[in-house]
């Protein structure tokens, strides 16, 4: 109670109350209403002192750095946002091309395990392991081939059942729900494989995989699969009723057979001048040619290819030479060499020389009478003699002497054009004496 009339007494005294008696009152009146509101007469309004706080004037100069300050950071922070996406995305991306194989490509067995199965030295575990650089030299256009187990083979084949059979060296395969020309082979394929995956165009044969044998000394090569099989069995017989991917279409038109001269043109001249090194095929057979729904040819059958020393037409003279007997081929429908009655063997190059030399109408007569009977009146005699004169110019004794894949096919891309633009290069290769078989290859060459 004293205590809060002391304070009553300093607010007397702060309010600077005038007389003794005021504050004798004031000390009175405390001790009575020290619980109760206490209301003191002043004679003037107090004076307090002015109300201070700590904050200033705002300055313009300032907000506008504050705001600058701002905009600068959210920038900075943007960029720092943008980096992390972008290192976050590129992690996200290497780690998915580093990721496994799934397992259900389990089917299909990989060229690790695959090697356990070969002896170290052999040569087909050398073309796996890339010893000889195999896999290492190849295009990098292909991929390596996939490797296949021999049972799947033999299932999707039924075995190497004939009715599987699409020519002479190739079997309808179902893998992986697809369709492959299976290849069997015999003996050393690492050199096949080699030239097969050192290639990639559309007239060529690609390689899908292969599948090796128990003991190594066999595999089947895996490749594209052409629906109408190999040319010999449109060429020397019907193709079999059987045959799912066979047409109603019993013989070859001309223009299929000027299409597929054309498409093996054009893949020989791939092989010898568009290859590093230039390339030989040294097989070139209806057999070894296969086609597909729409007729285009693609050479097969890489075993006996061989990269070339020169590029000079002697290098490559025995695939133009192969050309000019299988045009004989397409022209007459038969074999280029073919037993006849009795010991005599009849060879289309020496029966076509003796049409071409013929004069006058007598050529177009012994042409006609030569020629495919299949194809009736359907091709003109003018075109005809210049495949004619080209097959012969191809199978020249004189390797020097036969045209380049060059002129050959770009002979051939003419003869397909229309009659309007064909006519003009059709007896180009209609020889009538040896100083003309120059002057018209060299024409057709520019």
């Amino acid at each position: 109670m004293e205590h809060k009339g002391l304070c009553i007494l300093a607010v007397v005294i702060a309010f600077q109350l005038a007389g003794g008696q005021a504050v004798t009152d004031a000390t009175a009146r405390a001790r009575r209403f020290a619980c109760n509101p206490v209301l003191i007469p002043v004679s003037q309004p107090p004076r307090f002192p002015p109300l201070t706080y700590g904050a200033i004037a705002a300055d313009p100069g300032a907000g506008k750095h504050r705001h600058g300050i701002i905009v600068a950071t959210s920038i900075a922070g943007s960029f720092v946002a943008c980096a992390v996406l972008c290192t976050a995305i590129l992690a996200y991306r290497r780690y998915r091309k580093k990721a496994p194989v799934p397992k259900h490509v389990s089917p299909k067995l990989s060229w690790t395990k695959s090697l356990n199965r070969f002896d170290s030295n052999s040569s087909i575990a050398r073309m796996i392991n890339g010893g000889d650089k195999l896999l290492t030299s190849v295009s990098q256009f292909i991929d390596k081939p996939i490797i296949f187990r021999e049972e799947e083979i033999m299932e999707a084949t039924m075995n190497l059942d004939e009715q599987c059979k699409l020519g002479s060296s190739y079997y309808r395969a179902n893998l992986e729900r697809e369709v492959f020309a299976v290849k069997p082979a015999k003996g050393n394929v690492a050199g096949e494989l080699r030239m097969m995956q050192m290639v990639n165009h559309a007239n060529l044969t690609k390689l899908a995989g292969i599948s090796i044998g128990a003991d190594g000394d066999y595999a089947f090569l895996v490749c594209e699969f052409a629906e109408k099989g190999s040319l010999d069995k449109w060429l020397y017989q019907k193709p079999p009723c059987s045959q799912p991917s066979s047409s109603s279409v019993a013989t070859l038109s001309w223009d299929q057979r000027l299409g597929i001269a054309l498409d093996v043109a054009n893949g020989l001249l791939y092989l010898h001048e568009h290859t590093q090194p230039s390339m030989v095929h040294g097989d070139v057979r209806a057999r070894n040619i296969l086609l597909t729904a729409g007729f285009r040819a693609k050479l097969s059958n890489f075993s006996l290819a061989k990269p070339a020393a020169t590029v000079d037409a002697a290098a490559t003279s025995s695939d133009v030479f192969a050309f000019g007997l299988l045009l004989l081929e397409l022209l007459s429908g038969r074999r280029a060499v073919e037993a006849r009655v009795g010991v005599e063997i009849g060879m289309l190059r020496t029966e076509i020389r003796a049409v071409l030399d013929a004069g006058g109408d007598k050529r177009a007569a012994k042409l006609r009478k030569w020629m495919d009977p299949t194809l009736g009146g359907e091709y003109g005699v003018d075109a005809a003699l210049s495949l004619a004169g080209m097959a012969r110019a191809c199978t020249e004794e004189d390797a020097a002497r036969r045209p380049k894949m060059a002129e050959i096919a770009f002979s051939l891309s003419v003869l397909g054009q229309p009659l309007s633009v064909a006519d003009a290069f059709e007896r180009l290769w209609q020889p009538s004496s040896e100083d003309s078989i120059g002057i018209g290859n060299e024409v057709a060459a520019r």
